[in-house]
């Protein structure tokens, strides 16, 4: 049974940390990524199938099997229809042998009817993400933390072989809105290796515009709101909820900048940047506690 509003709990230990140091939102610390994805694979595992919605999103996950880890989908409201992430876990094994090694990812277009969201279209997110090389990503979902994998990693390689990469994507912000798959962009721009941040944000802000010249005269109409919806007027937004392109670019290189590994111009407001950022980074937590839990 779906339930409705977040219930604002009281913010975790480690959102209280990130609120310290919000350079680990973008491009985490490794360990500590793969730490929260077990967290919430181990969530996920034990509270079985969840639907619930709010006013940005909703959050449907299927069992598919015993001993395996949820299908996730989370879809975002547009009009009678929906944009729909959707992520289908990778196992081997059978039983209680059975290994749970992350998702692999896709988004698109979907109606939702009696069986639940069906696309109408739908890309890999390697396309959606412009992921370079021919590479795959395995999708693991985290509480609030982003980070990819740059270079080849020795376990994953012996696994899947040497053109995947591991990418921890913060479910709390996706639950926020869709406009937040864009960090999924940025995290790609540090691909193949690549650790620049203001060179990641770059790459990814100008593969996102080249996929709208097409439809350029539509979005200055006010028609269309971009991939993610990050193009809309500033008139229409919700102050700290709905953030534009920009916006999310910012959050990132502030943050860095901040922990010195990320330049900035020196007109932007660092400290009211970081304040809207932080009531984001709370209002993750808020979320991902309502729609998942602890």
């Amino acid at each position: 049974m779906s339930e409705r509003g977040p219930r604002g709990p009281e913010i975790s230990s480690e959102t209280r940390e990130l609120l310290r140091t919000p350079e680990q939102v973008f491009d985490s610390d490794a360990e500590q990524a793969e730490r929260q994805s077990r967290e919430v694979l181990d969530r996920l595992m034990r509270k079985g199938e969840i639907s619930r919605t709010s006013g940005n999103a909703e959050l449907e996950t299927i069992e598919i099997g015993r001993n395996s880890a949820p299908r996730i989908q989370i879809a975002w409201p547009s009009g009678k229809n929906y944009f729909l992430l959707n992520l289908e876990p990778i196992t081997e094994g059978k039983g209680a042998e059975k290994g749970v090694f992350g998702y692999t990812g896709s988004y698109g277009t979907a109606a939702k009817g009696r069986n639940g969201y069906k696309f109408s279209e739908k890309v890999s997110l390697e396309e959606l993400f412009a992921v370079p090389n021919d590479l795959t990503l395995i999708v693991h979902p985290t509480i609030n933390r982003w980070a990819i994998e740059i270079g080849v990693d020795p376990a994953t390689a012996a696994a899947f072989g040497k053109d995947v990469r591991n990418m921890y994507m913060g479910m709390g912000f996706l639950l926020l809105g869709q406009e937040w798959m864009h960090v999924g962009m940025h995290e790609a721009g540090h691909l193949p290796s690549n650790p620049d941040e203001n060179l990641a944000w770059k790459t990814a802000n100008e593969k996102y515009a080249a996929i709208h010249k097409p439809i350029k005269q539509e979005i200055i109409a006010g028609k269309h709101t971009g991939r993610f919806g990050l193009l809309k007027k500033p008139e229409s937004r919700y102050y700290g909820e709905t953030p534009r392109l920009g916006d999310i670019a910012k959050y990132g290189l502030v943050s860095h900048a901040r922990a010195h590994n990320a330049k900035v111009p020196a007109q932007w407001n660092q400290e009211q940047i970081m304040y809207d950022f932080q009531k984001i980074i709370s209002a993750a937590d808020e979320a991902y506690e309502y729609f998942i839990g602890r």
